[in-house]
C-alpha cells in the first residue's frame, strides 16, 4: 500500500436517508472540530453543512491531525465550500469522495500533503494545482467532467496509477513528461478522447495502458526503446484507430495485446515478431484478412482470437459466367474467409486459438494444424466446413474443447484426439 503508516484517523461521512453515520475515530476528534451529535438535524443539508463546514472550513482545532476523508452520499449535493478549503487541512494524505458534488464556488487546491484521491464523478475540468502535488501516489477520477486534467508541464513525481474511465468530456491527455513513475494509466470508456501527447511514449515505468472503449482515438503516440516495462495494452474497441506506430517492437516487455472491436485496424505490424514476450493477442472483430507467417515466430504465445475476421465478399467471375443465364447480369458474390498461414509451427506455447466466424472452409485448415503441441482449447464455431480435415487435430494430445457450433454445412467430424473433454455441436443441421 502507498499510504503512510503515521495516518492517524479516518473521518468517513456517510448520509443514508437523512441520518449520518462518522463511525471511525470519531471520537478522537477534538470538540471543536466536530458538531455534537446531540444536537444535529434531521434535515441533509443541515447535517452536511454542519460536518462539512466543521471539517473543511473551520480549521482552528483538531483539523491538523486529520488525515483522511471519505465522503460518501447517495443524492447529488451542492457544496458551497470555500474554494481554499482543503489547505485548511494540511496533513490530510486520503481523500476519497464517492458522491455527485456540485461545486459553485470552485475548488482553488487541494492538501499537499495527498497522497490518494478517489473522486468519482468529479464536477471540475481540470485539477486545482494552486498547490504543487508532489506526494499524490493515486488519482483515481472516473466519469469526470475533465477536459484536461492538467495544461502544461506540471510535476507530479510520486504519481504511480492514474485512472480517468468514462471521463466523457476529455479529448486530449495531458504531457505526462512530468509524471516519470507512471505505472498504470486507465482511460477506459473515454469515448471523445482523440490526442493523446506524444510523452506518452517516453514513460519508462508504465506497465498497465488501459484504452478500452476509446472510440475516436485514431493513432497512439510513438514509444520510446526505454520503454521496457510496458506489459499489458488494452485497445479494445478503438474503432477509429487503423494501426499501431512503427516502433511497437520497443516494447520488450509486452504479454497482452487486446484490439478486439477495432473495426478498421487492418494490418498487423511487420515487427510484431520482436515482442517476443507476448502471451496473449486478441484481434476479434477487426478488419485483418490475413495471418501473417511470420507469427509463428512468437514462442511464448498461449492465447490468440481472430474471432469475426474475415474477408468482404468477392465476385466469382467463373459463376458470373457458368450462372448468368440464372441471374442475367447479376454477379454472384461468394464469401472470402480469413486466409491463414500455410503452417503454424513455432507456435509451440500456443493453449487458446479462437478462429470462430472468419467464413474457413475445409481446404483453409494448414496441414500441419497437429504442430499446436499445447492447444488445449480451439474454437473453430460459425465457419464453412463441409468435411473438416480427418487427421488434422488428432495428435494434439492436450486439446481438452473443441467448438464447432453453428457450422450449417458440416457433415462430418474429424478424428478426435485421446484426451478431448468436450465437443459442441450446437446447431449443425447437417451433422
Amino acid at each position: 500500500m502507498y499510504l503512510s503508516a503515521r495516518i492517524l484517523f479516518v473521518i468517513v461521512i456517510t448520509i443514508i436517508g437523512g441520518r449520518y453515520s462518522l463511525p471511525l475515530n470519531w471520537c478522537s476528534i477534538s470538540p471543536a472540530a466536530r458538531c455534537r451529535r446531540g444536537s444535529v438535524s434531521s434535515s441533509r443539508d443541515d447535517v452536511l453543512c454542519c460536518r462539512i463546514r466543521t471539517i473543511l472550513c473551520c480549521g482552528t482545532h483538531g483539523t491538523e491531525a486529520i488525515r483522511g476523508i471519505v465522503l460518501k452520499l447517495p443524492e447529488p449535493y451542492e457544496a458551497k465550500w470555500d474554494p481554499s478549503a482543503f489547505s485548511k487541512i494540511p496533513g490530510l494524505v486520503l481523500l476519497i469522495i464517492s458522491s455527485e458534488l456540485r461545486l459553485p464556488r470552485g475548488l482553488n487546491c487541494l492538501p499537499r500533503a495527498l497522497k490518494v484521491l478517489v473522486w468519482n464523478s468529479c464536477p471540475l475540468s481540470s485539477l486545482p494545482l494552486d498547490v504543487p502535488l508532489n506526494e499524490l501516489v493515486i488519482l483515481e477520477m472516473p466519469n469526470s467532467k475533465m477536459s484536461k486534467p492538467w495544461s502544461g508541464l506540471q510535476f507530479f513525481n510520486s504519481l504511480k496509477s492514474l485512472k480517468l474511465s468514462h471521463s466523457i468530456y476529455l479529448i486530449q491527455t495531458p504531457n505526462f513528461k512530468g509524471v516519470p513513475n507512471l505505472e498504470s494509466l486507465d482511460l477506459e470508456g473515454c469515448i471523445n478522447l482523440g490526442e493523446i501527447h506524444p510523452s506518452l511514449g517516453m514513460l519508462e515505468k508504465l506497465v498497465i495502458l488501459n484504452l478500452k472503449g476509446c472510440e475516436n482515438l485514431q493513432m497512439l503516440p510513438e514509444f520510446d526503446e526505454r520503454m521496457k516495462c510496458l506489459s499489458i495494452i488494452d485497445l479494445t474497441g478503438c474503432k477509429k484507430l487503423a494501426c499501431l506506430p512503427n516502433t511497437f517492437n520497443n516494447l520488450a516487455s509486452l504479454k497482452s495485446l487486446n484490439l478486439s472491436g477495432c473495426s478498421k485496424f487492418s494490418r498487423l505490424p511487420s515487427n510484431l515478431i520482436e515482442n517476443m514476450a507476448l502471451e496473449e493477442l486478441d484481434f476479434s472483430d477487426t478488419a485483418i484478412r490475413e495471418v501473417p507467417t511470420s507469427i509463428g515466430g512468437l514462442p511464448n504465445l498461449k492465447v490468440l482470437s481472430f474471432r469475426g475476421c474475415k474477408a468482404p465478399p468477392s465476385i466469382s467471375w467463373k459463376s458470373y459466367i457458368s450462372f448468368s443465364w440464372l441471374f442475367g447480369r447479376q454477379q454472384v458474390q461468394i464469401p472470402m474467409g480469413l486466409r491463414l498461414p500455410p503452417s503454424f509451427s513455432g507456435l509451440s506455447s500456443l493453449q487458446k486459438l479462437d478462429l470462430s466466424y472468419c467464413d474457413l472452409h475445409d481446404e483453409s485448415i494448414p496441414s500441419d494444424f497437429g504442430s499446436l503441441t499445447s492447444l488445449e482449447i480451439l474454437d473453430l464455431s460459425g465457419n464453412n466446413f463441409v468435411h473438416f480435415p480427418v487427421d488434422s487435430i488428432s495428435n494434439l494430445l492436450q486439446l481438452r474443447s473443441l467448438k464447432f457450433d453453428c457450422c450449417p454445412r458440416l457433415q462430418s467430424l474429424p478424428r478426435i484426439p485421446p484426451n478431448l473433454e468436450t465437443v459442441h455441436t450446437w446447431n449443425c443441421p447437417l451433422l
